[in-house]
């Protein structure tokens, strides 16, 4: 029993060619929605930059460092009149300035990550809606041709010997 009849396509905008390539109108859909998606993922990463600048939210918690701190008393002179001090080490940079700059670095980076994503996406969302122009010249491609036909072959067996 043969299989049944294949149905066709109703719609043959949307039908593959011989190379299974989609149809350009399926290229054109498939553009527009990259580009959508590249400039929307641009959009966003820097509207949760300038959110994170202006202090509206706060950047990813990556790092959750100690400061740093330097103790003056090993560096002062012994005297053996005075009793040792016990002071606590002068903090140079506090823990949560320390934090704070590096997660915001940390954020900044990644969203510049993503920036960098949307706009190869919408950049191949772009390349999809160019049309692509071949313009050839019709005397060059009759000089091509006959530069890549073979010679007139001669009979074989015998030489042509002038």
């Amino acid at each position: 029993m043969p299989p049944p009849p294949r149905k066709p396509n109703p719609n043959p905008q949307q039908r593959k060619n011989n190379f299974g390539i989609l149809s350009p109108v399926s290229e054109k859909i498939s553009g527009y929605f990259l580009l959508v998606v590249g400039l929307a993922v641009i959009s966003l990463a820097s509207y949760n930059i300038y959110q994170v600048f202006t202090k509206k939210t706060s950047p990813f918690e990556l790092f959750t460092l100690q400061g740093v701190s330097l103790d003056i008393a090993q560096y002062m002179p012994v005297d053996p009149l005075r009793p040792p001090s016990t002071t606590r080490p002068a903090e140079l940079f506090p823990a949560s300035d320390l934090n704070f700059i590096s997660n915001l670095t940390s954020h900044y980076l990644l969203m510049s990550f993503f920036i960098g994503v949307g706009a190869k996406v919408s950049s191949l969302g772009i390349s999809l809606l160019r049309p692509i122009e071949v313009k050839i010249d019709k005397s060059r491609v009759v000089e091509v041709i006959r530069a890549t036909e073979p010679k007139s072959a001669s009979a074989p067996g015998s030489s042509s010997k002038s």
